[in-house]
């Protein structure tokens, strides 16, 4: 999807793509070459091709069958004796995952700048490399996509994303979904290693990630980080995944019940 979006921005300032295999460093031509170093105009470029031209705030029944994965993250998200995911992460700029949850009646609180106050809304999305929702004016926030961005992320470890993230991660058991762990922001993986309640108490691992491969290149480095792969036959098989684990907290909810 990245090299998609960063395609159709070169094609919108008529520009040819460049061949280099790092699109952050593709996405720091655009930025510096060709748009004079503006974060707002490359954040309004982003969002110009990051939505489709029949993207609406409407999603149907059969809209939500297509989708296993987000009707999935649903599933984690409502609940409340079994236990429930409160808080997510989302890398992406955009709104799909706070229109979808809204769909089934969630309420959703939205945070491109942390920290900010408790609210009693059912789930928080953080965006820490910014959020682009569909009917939204772009202002000058910066989103991260360029090689610079990512640089500038990365030289600053007592950032307010960095704090709101590594406190939401090492007090809770983490659930890494489509990260391979070349996001620059991964490298804060280390500092929750060091810092989570449940590794000092012993405990094997603080997260999860699903592969495809038993031999995935970046299993490596994500134990090294304390979070424990998952290998399932293809990424379609997560879904059914996820909701086992939903039904089987609530009976064992159920059995715990005198």
């Amino acid at each position: 999807m990245w090299k998609d979006l960063l395609r159709a921005m070169f094609r919108s300032v008529r520009r040819k793509f460049p061949s280099n295999p790092d699109l952050a460093e593709v996405g720091e031509v655009l930025l510096m070459q060709h748009l004079n170093g503006s974060n707002k105009q490359f954040a309004t470029l982003v969002k110009k091709h990051l939505y489709p031209a029949a993207y609406s705030q409407s999603i149907s029944l059969d809209l939500v069958r297509t989708f296993g994965l987000l009707t999935a993250v649903v599933a984690l998200v409502s609940g409340r004796e079994r236990g429930r995911i409160r808080t997510i992460v989302n890398f992406n700029v955009d709104d799909v995952i706070e229109r979808f949850l809204g769909a089934f009646g969630l309420s959703v609180e939205s945070v491109e700048r942390p920290p900010v106050w408790p609210t009693k809304m059912d789930v928080a999305v953080l965006h820490p490399h910014g959020y682009l929702p569909h009917n939204v004016p772009v202002t000058s926030q910066q989103v991260v996509f360029a090689k610079s961005h990512f640089d500038e992320r990365a030289a600053d470890p007592l950032s307010t994303w960095h704090d709101s993230l590594v406190a939401h991660m090492s007090t809770h058991t983490c659930l890494f979904v489509g990260l391979s762990g070349d996001t620059a922001l991964l490298g804060l993986l280390a500092h929750v290693k060091r810092r989570h309640i449940g590794l000092g108490r012993g405990d094997l691992f603080w997260g999860l990630r699903f592969s495809d491969a038993k031999a995935d290149s970046r299993r490596a480095f994500w134990k090294e980080r304390g979070v424990q792969q998952i290998t399932v036959n293809s990424y379609s098989a997560v879904p059914d995944f996820l909701f086992e684990v939903c039904q089987e907290a609530a009976v064992l909810v159920r059995r715990s019940v005198p």
